[in-house]
C-alpha cells in the first residue's frame, strides 16, 4: 500500500486558476463548503487524485454504496481530517480514515464499540486508542466500498496491529 498526503495550507498556496483549470469539478464541490477548511480538504483530495492516479473528476464511477473507484485503476481510498488529506492506493481493496484526535469525541465510544474494544480503550491512553479503533473501523468499511451505515459495533477490529484491520 501507499500512502499519499497534502497539506491544506499547501492548497491554500495554489493559484486559483490552477485549480479551476485541472480540477473544475472539484472546485464546484469545494464551493458548497462553509469553511474554508472543508473546502482546502476537499481540493487537496482532489490534487492527490490527479498527481497520483492522474484521474480526472469525470472519470471516477461510484459504487453501490458511493466509494469512487476508476474502472481500470488501482484500488485507492481518501479520507481528510484536521490539515490533511490522504489518499491510500493498493493493488488490492484499501481503506484510509484520517482523524484529528479529540478528546470531545469519547463521549461516544459506548455507542460506537464493542465492550471488548472499550475495555481495550480503557487499558491505556483513551484518547489515542479511542481513535486507533474508530480510524481502523472506518478504514475497514472503506475498502469493502459498504460504508460505515448501519451498526458500527458489528464491525469489531481487535486485535489492533498497526497498519491492518482486522474484521470479525
Amino acid at each position: 500500500m501507499e500512502l499519499y498526503t497534502v497539506r491544506t495550507d499547501t492548497v491554500a498556496q495554489l493559484p486559483q486558476a490552477l485549480l479551476r483549470a485541472h480540477l473544475p469539478l472539484r472546485c464546484a464541490r469545494a464551493e458548497g463548503f462553509r469553511r474554508e477548511e472543508d473546502r482546502l480538504r476537499c481540493l487537496g483530495a482532489g490534487l492527490l487524485l490527479r498527481a497520483v492516479l492522474g484521474a480526472k473528476e469525470a472519470a471516477l464511477r461510484y459504487g453501490e454504496y458511493g466509494k469512487p473507484y476508476l474502472p481500470g485503476g488501482p484500488a485507492f481510498s481518501l479520507s481528510h481530517g484536521g490539515s490533511f488529506a490522504v489518499l491510500a492506493v493498493d493493488g488490492d481493496p484499501v481503506g484510509v480514515d484520517l482523524e484529528p484526535l479529540d478528546a470531545a469525541r469519547l463521549r461516544i465510544a459506548s455507542s460506537l464499540l464493542t465492550q471488548e474494544e472499550l475495555d481495550w480503550m480503557r487499558e491505556g491512553i483513551e484518547t489515542e486508542r479511542f481513535f486507533a479503533l474508530w480510524t481502523l473501523k472506518e478504514s475497514a468499511v472503506k475498502a469493502t466500498g459498504r460504508g460505515i451505515s448501519g451498526a458500527p459495533r458489528s464491525i469489531p477490529v481487535l486485535p489492533v496491529e498497526l497498519g491492518r484491520a482486522h474484521i470479525r
